[in-house]
């Protein structure tokens, strides 16, 4: 597999907008390999993005061409590379998976991490400076109410709980997890499942908070309807 580190200029609904008025194609990044007959092969096409913060991602490269020494990865996305390299899965028989149940999950306002750019727009925030009050704008409509928010989080189930801009969602898990024999190595990874909206211009429906995505049952509406309370619109 392919395993590179990065980040991307993160392209909102105006980027897209503006490639089509230029008709200028915007392709995710896709890997090719060049075989023995000196052609170039697609291995994944338009695989993704290290999305976000600076990210490590895996991808895996299937059945290379016969011959193949080496291999290209082509974008039209601002994307920058900061290591790429290839990787050989090995089967680990001894891995155990834990999990850690949801114990506590406590929505705030907070303010903003004060942000920063390094060179070649590298973002970098610092979560103990952080600003109280930031000139945005609420998407209008209802967001879950400020406190506890367990049930929300406790079941991949649809009912979510809805953060404005400034808030976090404060997680705490229960110490179950049994004591690690020696010699062994614990690795910590948060399953989250949700979506991310933007006021840009030419998103839709980016002035307010619904629709909301994915498909809740009956006992999920009414989990979301209980703790979607707190309406803002605007600054």
């Amino acid at each position: 597999m392919l395993v590179a580190d990065g980040w991307i200029e993160y392209p909102y609904a105006q980027t897209l907008f503006a490639a089509w008025q230029a008709g200028a194609a915007y392709r995710a990044p896709t890997i090719e390999a060049r075989g023995s007959d000196r052609q170039w092969h697609v291995l994944r096409e338009a695989f993704g993005y290290p999305a976000g913060m600076p990210r490590r991602i895996s991808v895996p490269l299937g059945r290379l061409p016969l011959g193949a020494t080496e291999l290209r990865v082509h974008t039209t996305q601002e994307i920058y590379w900061d290591r790429i390299a290839i990787a050989y899965a090995a089967e680990c028989p001894l891995m155990r998976k834990q999990t850690a149940p949801l114990a506590v999950a406590q929505l705030t306002r907070t303010g903003f991490a004060h942000h920063e750019v390094a060179s070649q727009r590298r973002p970098s925030y610092d979560y103990n400076r952080r600003s109280p009050f930031w000139d945005v704008r609420y998407p209008r409509g209802f967001y879950t109410a400020e406190g506890a928010a367990t049930d929300l989080l406790a079941q991949p189930d649809g009912a979510v709980a809805i953060v404005g801009p400034g808030e976090e969602l404060h997680l705490e898990f229960l110490d179950s997890l049994k004591p690690l024999p020696a010699g062994w190595t614990r690795h910590f990874v948060l399953e989250a499942r949700g979506w991310c909206k933007d006021m840009d211009l030419y998103t839709r429906d980016g002035d307010t908070v619904e629709p909301i995505p994915g498909d809740r049952n009956a006992a999920a509406e009414q989990l979301q309807r209980h703790y979607t309370t707190r309406y803002q619109s605007g600054r």
